[in-house]
């Protein structure tokens, strides 16, 4: 589906991969053999917020945590539901 941008919502995203860009230019230098991507990370954090913007994925690995335990408690109830169909199934045939 096609969705049609406001002037606002255009600008906005404009900002933002202005912003992008600025960043990948600010972390360039730091990219060198023996850092580490914790420590990139935490440079990138610093520059965002201080240009008065909000870091995305963040705790990434939570938010998958969730998904996976969402889903889980969906399967568990897919697999309650079919144990109850079942049980009822074999109770009608034994009553016959």
């Amino acid at each position: 589906m096609i969705t049609i941008k406001s002037e606002r919502e255009i600008e906005l995203m404009r900002h933002a991969g202005m912003l992008v860009s600025k960043m990948h230019q600010f972390i360039k230098p730091y990219i060198k053999e023996g850092i580490s991507t914790y420590e990139l990370d935490q440079l990138c954090e610093k520059f965002i917020l201080e240009n008065d913007a909000v870091p995305t994925c963040k705790d990434l690995k939570a938010i998958l945590q969730l998904y996976v335990l969402v889903l889980m408690m969906l399967l568990y109830m897919v697999f309650l539901t079919r144990m109850r169909l079942f049980m009822t199934e074999i109770s009608l045939q034994l009553m016959l």
